[in-house]
């Protein structure tokens, strides 16, 4: 989306994945022009806009046993290797829900980006818990299924975009905001 965003503009671009806190860092010290993050503390310089709200979901390949279930509870996840991006409210009482089964810590697996989890679920290999967005391709295609898990916390992962507020006009965070935020 922001590589569409930016196309009219006929500028290069390039793009580097980091820790919120790092891409902050990054454009205070001017390393960087735009980011995505989700909102962090941030100096009084730099602008933080949300844009999207995302929701956590359970994800698995359609022929992983979880995927058979018409109704699953976070204890039931127990049982599978977990891939959790542990991001955002609700993350901990995820985990704390799922220790409390308990599930044996070699099958609780905390990674980022959450890209890592949806490729361990497409190996069948692993029950990811990610953003929505991820995977909503794997999930048109049919390559991932949702998991019902009717317990799951209300949980969502909230992005940002954040530059230097005193660029906010320039073109391209005007034609980021006027496409992430409209």
């Amino acid at each position: 989306m922001v590589l569409d965003a930016l196309a009219p503009l006929g500028r290069a671009v390039s793009a580097t994945d980091a820790h919120s806190e790092e891409i902050i860092d990054r454009l205070a010290d001017r390393t960087l022009d735009i980011g995505l993050v989700v909102p962090v503390p941030h100096p009084s310089g730099i602008a933080v806009a949300p844009f999207r709200a995302d929701p956590m979901i359970c994800v698995a390949h359609p022929e992983h046993p979880l995927a058979r279930h018409t109704e699953l509870r976070v204890a039931s996840l127990a049982e599978a290797a977990i891939a959790c991006t542990a991001w955002g409210p609700g993350a901990e009482r995820f985990l704390t829900l799922l220790r409390a089964v308990p599930i044996p810590a070699h099958r609780l697996h905390t990674v980022s980006p959450a890209e890592t989890a949806a490729a361990l679920a497409r190996r069948r290999s692993h029950v990811g818990v990610l953003p929505r967005v991820t995977v909503a391709s794997d999930l048109a295609a049919g390559t991932l299924v949702e998991l019902p898990v009717s317990d799951l916390p209300d949980w969502s992962l909230t992005l940002a975009l954040a530059y230097r507020a005193a660029e906010a006009s320039s073109p391209p965070v005007h034609a980021l905001r006027g496409h992430l935020l409209a």
